[in-house]
This record gives C-alpha cells, structure tokens and sequence, in this order.
C-alpha cells in the first residue's frame, strides 16, 4: 500500500513538472535562435563597409529560415554618414523578430 501512494504522489509531482519543463525548453531554443541571430546580424554588419561596399537603399537576404533586411539610410546633413539597420525575422507565419542592429557608417 505504501509503495502505490508512493508512486501516487510521484505521478501527481511528475504531472505539475513535466509542462513547466517543456515551456523551459521552448524558451532555451527561442533564446539559442535569438542569440544566433544577433550573432549573425552583427557580422553582417561586420562585414558592411570592409568586405562590401556600403550601397544605399534596402535588401534582403534569407539564411536559415530567416530573412535578413537591410537598410541604409543616408543622412541629409551629413552625407559621408549612413544609418545601417538589420533586422532578423523569422520567414514563417509568425514572422517573429529574432534581433535588429542598427549603426552608423561613413559612406566611402
């Protein structure tokens, strides 16, 4: 009799654990996905300016199942300084931002 309201009292416990555990779950990956994001927006940025020239406008990208917008801006007072801004969302229906950088650059 013991060992069943042992088990009784195992399974009640287990029942209340078991969902906070996979919301903490979900919520590592979404945090992985975000930090990974970040990290690419910000070699993105990176790499504007040094590997390839800064061009004026918007575009986009798609890595992973992500779409990376970018978008310089050009100052009008200034016009050897831009305003770069990335933004990492996910491609699916949610299209959840994941992360967005935004700098300045001098125009070469």
């Amino acid at each position: 009799m013991e060992t069943m309201i042992a088990f009784a009292v195992m399974a009640a416990v287990l029942a209340v654990l078991l969902p906070g555990t996979t919301t903490l779950l979900q919520r590592t990956a979404d945090d992985a996905d975000r930090t990974l994001a970040l990290d690419y927006a910000a070699s993105r940025m990176a790499r504007l300016g040094i590997s390839e020239p800064i061009i004026v406008g918007a575009s986009q990208e798609n890595y992973r199942d992500w779409t990376v917008a970018i978008n310089v801006i050009p100052n009008a007072v200034l016009p050897d300084i831009a305003a770069v801004d990335i933004v990492v969302t996910v491609s699916n229906a949610s299209g959840a931002s994941l992360a967005r950088l935004t700098t300045i650059r001098l125009n070469p």
